[in-house]
């Protein structure tokens, strides 16, 4: 759903499609409604979902603090005045050089799930602040990202152990239950592993102070298989969590300071994306004809996410009340460049045409940050700000 000043900007302003507009006052709702919801959590704001310098600053001047992957989101970071103390670097997998660089601009905590990793790190610096990846199973996630990271809780144990022999700081636990979480019980038995190590730790006399539980928080907006749009209440959603962290913090002796790295839910809903049809036609597919429709853009230049969710799209125009199976496809010359499910076409107007604008809603988070240079020779989006 668009809001009023994102519907005037796409209805009224004439630049050329396709492009993405952002509406800052939806990422300070989306972002007080975070800190209401769970109130004993800083938000670290995951600057992947959306690292535009507008959101970035924006969400500095708000108050938040940043989850950083990579030097260049650090770089990025710091040139727009937002404190190295600010950021935590969240990512596993690091080079050497950008944990120096790191370093030298006073960035304090850094994440890793492996000896390897850990050797890596204190052979750096022996007295850097370590947070160490705790696996989880992502079950009840679009994007579960339970094979590429994190460790079992007897490894996190005995890394926790290796990490103090070897003089370092080990600074806290995280985790990641996926993203586009739909089920808080997963933070919950997530919450429940951290605890087991916690107490294993403080009968060895390890003092942890801080817990990351990551991102993942459910945007509104996506179409499930029943054609009804999800809406989250976020903060009946997060009850549970809150009360669980409450308990948390009552069952170890540790004082320790909770952080999440929300993306998806500060600024999916704050992103609309204007797009313009450049052809239209009847096609066999799934042992029937549908309608396919070709936009300028697709999955290469501001629409990945499209092949995993489907995304709200609307004519920007009156048209036939008759809706039709329709298979959305980007402009490039590549069949993976579909923006339908499969299984689950979208439904919009049997005469659309070529000319026609079809607006996607709900498109805020990592419509920027996936799109290629130039696959195809077509340029990423366009971005404004309002």
């Amino acid at each position: 759903m668009l809001s009023q000043a994102m519907e005037k900007f796409v209805t009224e302003q004439p630049y050329k499609t396709p492009y993405l507009l952002i509406d800052s006052s939806i990422i300070t709702q989306q972002f007080k409604e975070f800190q209401f919801a769970l109130p004993s959590v800083r938000c670290h704001f995951s600057v992947k979902s959306n690292a535009s310098h507008s959101v970035l600053k924006h969400m500095n001047q708000l108050g938040s603090y940043f989850e950083v992957a990579s030097w260049g989101e650090i770089e990025t970071c710091l040139s727009l005045g937002i404190a190295a103390e600010k950021l935590h670097f969240g990512n596993t997998v690091k080079k050497a050089e950008d944990v120096r660089l790191a370093l030298d601009a006073g960035i304090k905590t850094f994440a890793f799930d492996c000896i390897q990793e850990m050797h890596k790190l204190l052979s750096i610096d022996p007295n850097i602040h370590l947070v160490c990846r705790v696996v989880t199973d992502g079950e009840g996630a679009v994007w579960r990202l339970h094979d590429k990271f994190g460790c079992s809780r007897t490894h996190a144990v005995d890394l926790c152990r290796k990490s103090i022999q070897g003089v370092g700081k080990i600074e806290g636990l995280s985790f990641h239950v996926g993203s586009q979480q739909r089920s808080v019980d997963a933070w919950c038995r997530a919450l429940d592993d951290i605890e087991f190590i916690l107490q294993q730790l403080e009968e060895e006399g390890i003092t942890l102070s801080l817990i990351n539980i990551g991102g993942g928080f459910p945007a509104s907006g996506y179409i499930d298989h029943d054609e009804h749009v999800e809406d989250f209440n976020f903060t009946e959603f997060c009850e549970p969590l809150r009360r669980r962290i409450d308990d948390f913090k009552q069952s170890v002796s540790s004082d320790v300071q909770f952080i999440a790295e929300p993306g998806r839910f500060i600024t999916a809903q704050s992103g609309c994306i204007k797009t313009t049809v450049l052809l239209s036609t009847e096609r066999f597919f799934h042992d029937h004809n549908v309608m396919w429709t070709y936009l300028d853009v697709g999955k290469f230049n501001g629409l990945y996410e499209a092949s995993d969710v489907k995304l709200q799209a609307s004519l920007l125009r009156e048209c036939s009340e008759e809706l039709v199976e329709t298979m959305l496809a980007g402009p490039s010359c590549d069949s993976e460049d579909v923006l339908s499910l499969s299984e689950n076409l979208h439904h919009l107007p049997s005469d659309i045409k070529e000319g026609d604008v079809v607006v996607f809603s709900e498109v805020g988070a990592y419509s920027m940050s996936y799109s290629c240079v130039a696959f195809n020779g077509i340029p990423p989006l366009k971005e404004y700000f309002i």
